[in-house]
């Protein structure tokens, strides 16, 4: 019995130090991009190689445990999107919003670096992050049509890919890699004109006041 706690608890502990180096290492891969070796990451998150090598057996394996980790966090936070806490079109808001300061954290040079040496990687969390994303934006459409501030004859299938897609291609290809547009005003201007196309006179209202008191950060 005591042996088996031991090992539960060598385990948890064990995956604690693992986020831990791996939250260090993002915040550097974020910043810097993917080009930092091994010896130069653990230099600067302040532990040995050997360290690193101890809880991960390649650059590639804990690059994929930072990317993993870091599409969990964004999902746990745009699921505010369909909270029963919030209206569709406020949950909407704070949605994009948790999206968009994900996104801001990266520097173009991660995007290209990932894309470029890790492509795999890069496939797999990208549609990860993605799907849920355009799920929720769907989910998001059906639960404003049920409220009544979203037009009934939405297509909620057909409007979450279309929105998610254009804005997310946009970002990548317009906003991130040149900087001519704050990513703050993209975001709060492109969910305007998407709300506006589709609230009804009930959500129009709820529209004008949640502008009012709402700001993309």
């Amino acid at each position: 019995m005591l042996l088996e706690y031991n090992k539960i608890n060598n385990k948890a502990s064990m995956e604690g130090r693992k986020e831990k180096y791996a939250e260090k290492a993002m915040e550097l891969f974020k910043k810097d991009g993917l080009r930092l070796s091994i010896d130069e990451v653990a230099d600067r998150i302040g532990v040995t190689k050997k360290t690193l090598y101890n809880n991960f057996s390649s650059k590639e394996e804990l690059l994929s445990f930072c990317i993993r980790s870091f599409v969990n966090d964004m999902r746990n936070s745009m699921s505010i999107m369909i909270s029963e806490e919030l209206n569709a079109i406020e949950g909407l808001n704070r949605g994009v919003d948790e999206m968009g300061r994900f996104f801001k954290t990266l520097s173009p040079v991660f995007m290209f670096d990932l894309k470029r040496m890790y492509p795999e990687i890069a496939n797999t969390e990208h549609s990860t992050g993605f799907g849920f994303f355009l799920e929720n934006v769907r989910l998001n459409i059906i639960k404003g049509k049920k409220e009544k501030i979203f037009r009934e004859e939405t297509d909620a299938d057909l409007i979450s890919q279309y929105f998610v897609y254009s804005m997310v291609s946009f970002f990548l290809n317009r906003v991130l890699n040149n900087g001519e547009i704050p990513s703050g005003l993209y975001f709060r201007t492109v969910v305007d004109y998407h709300l506006n196309a589709i609230v009804t006179e009930k959500g129009r209202n709820i529209l004008k006041t949640n502008n009012r008191n709402y700001q993309f950060k």
